[in-house]
């Protein structure tokens, strides 16, 4: 199978991984013939990529790092969290932040906080996405393709994801690793007080409007911190992951000194909790693969690119050069092209990924510029640097 842009795929395509709809459900299962009908709703949704079957990529071990059961089960966990939450949504989507404290000081909240089923479905999914992510080898795809229904869960299992894998670089004990995965996956809690016409607004967001997106940080915490007031750890993933490094960033302007701060009790550490730094890492690198509202997912490599760029600033060095050492740009079983002086362009998928050169993979060539099928051959791009590779546009969908 092959994971590639939307636009490319026509009618009678068969899917070869599952689509998940805004509550963790399978929407369309892996099998399913991609009709008209169906093409239309995913670019609707603003699905910018699928993966299908290939004949040229049949036999290319794709792998993920979190199984599709662990997936359903977090994106269901989370779901579960946001149903829970209604009436505090409402709320405050009607009269503000002020109105979620008003909340969740009421009998009616601490009732259904305290008898919530939440924290043990969240812990449960935790723990399996710890185990699969453990057990997952350095080439595994930890991203998913999303669409913006239902992004805000799929989102917060793709960052837990790749944030369990930085964390499991960083060598963290599976305690650590357990509240990091939690954290995550409650981390963006805050956004379902948001209204979705401010959440998914395409257009420059006003003062007013940016300052309800920056209250996400704050409320999540208040939320998680009223559900389990012990779990420190983990509330403060959600209160700090838009921290800076540089203290520019929010609810509190707090600090980081980019460097790896493994314990506690460092003398020299920053004021930004490290599982929040991992959680900001990981939440930028998701966002960027992802398409948004204001823009479509970037390529893979404008995706290292940016990681690069804003290292130092606004993420910790440290953390970011740990993950870039070990992450492959370009995963196994991405459509890619394949270009140089008197060669190509062709298309291409990824078949595998050398660990002493993550951003030149090998990649089984079948279709030329015209989109006609050749006979597939590999280019090995770390014995070939005159050719250059880019992956194929994953184009926001109308």
């Amino acid at each position: 199978m092959i994971q590639v842009e939307l636009s490319t795929v026509g009618p009678g395509v068969r899917l070869a991984k599952p689509i998940y709809n805004d509550r963790g459900m399978v929407w369309l299962k892996a099998g399913a013939e991609l009709t008209d009908r169906y093409l239309g709703l995913l670019r609707q949704r603003g699905v910018g990529s699928v993966w299908v079957g290939e004949s040229a990529a049949g036999d290319v071990p794709v792998r993920e790092a979190l199984s599709e059961e662990a997936r359903g089960e977090a994106t269901a966990a989370v779901a579960h969290v946001v149903a829970e939450l209604r009436p505090a949504m409402d709320e405050t989507r009607a009269n503000g932040p002020m109105e979620l404290r008003a909340w969740l000081g009421s009998d009616e909240a601490k009732r259904q906080l305290r008898d919530s089923l939440a924290p043990g479905r969240i812990q449960g999914a935790a723990m399996r996405l710890v185990s699969d992510v453990l057990s997952a080898n350095y080439a595994a795809a930890i991203t998913t393709p999303k669409g913006r229904d239902g992004y805000v869960l799929a989102h917060s299992v793709d960052v837990a994801t790749t944030a369990v894998t930085i964390g499991k670089l960083l060598h963290l004990p599976r305690h650590a690793l357990l509240c990091l995965a939690r954290g995550c996956l409650m981390m963006d809690v805050g956004l379902a007080m948001v209204s979705p016409e401010v959440l998914d607004k395409s257009a420059p967001l006003t003062p007013a409007e940016r300052a309800i997106i920056q209250a996400h940080p704050q409320m999540g915490y208040e939320i998680l911190r009223a559900m389990e007031p012990a779990e420190i750890l983990v509330n403060n993933v959600a209160l700090q992951h838009h921290e800076r490094q540089d203290g520019a960033g929010y609810p509190r302007g707090l600090r980081g000194n980019n460097r790896i701060h493994l314990s506690p009790f460092d003398r020299d550490r920053g004021e930004i909790a490290l599982l929040a730094e991992i959680a900001a890492v990981a939440d930028v690198y998701d966002a960027l693969s992802s398409n948004r509202p204001q823009r479509p997912a970037l390529p893979p490599d404008q995706v290292v690119g940016t990681l690069r760029r804003i290292a130092g600033t606004h993420l910790n060095r440290a953390i970011v050069d740990e993950f870039l050492r070990s992450v492959p740009v370009y995963p196994v079983g991405l459509a890619v092209y394949v270009y140089g002086t008197g060669f190509g362009p062709f298309r291409g998928v990824v078949v595998r990924v050398r660990p002493s050169k993550l951003d030149r993979p090998i990649v089984r060539v079948f279709q030329n510029v015209r989109g006609e099928k050749i006979q597939p051959f590999e280019v090995d791009l770390s014995e070939s640097p005159q050719l250059n590779i880019r992956g194929a546009p994953v184009l926001m969908a109308a």
